[in-house]
């Protein structure tokens, strides 16, 4: 019995989100991670464009959510 796939639908700024999020789960985890994840995000950066691939690697360095794997408090 065949079972029917869900399928999403997002945009560019969905998906920078996503990537962006990747970054900063990778800083947090100190860049150990699975196949599967690297394959999307493989595909997040192909589906983004190297322009917001580099401003977003940029952000996520000047920015950091993650300082020797303990989460950076927010600024307010």
């Amino acid at each position: 019995m065949e079972t029917k796939k869900k399928r999403i639908s997002f945009d560019d700024f969905d998906a920078e989100r996503i990537y962006e999020w990747r970054l900063a789960l990778k800083q947090g985890m100190g860049e150990s991670c699975c196949d599967n994840c690297d394959f999307i995000e493989k595909r997040l950066r192909n589906f983004i464009g190297k322009e917001a691939v580099r401003l977003l690697q940029r952000l996520v360095r000047i920015h950091p959510y993650f300082i020797n794997g303990k989460r950076t408090k927010d600024k307010k």
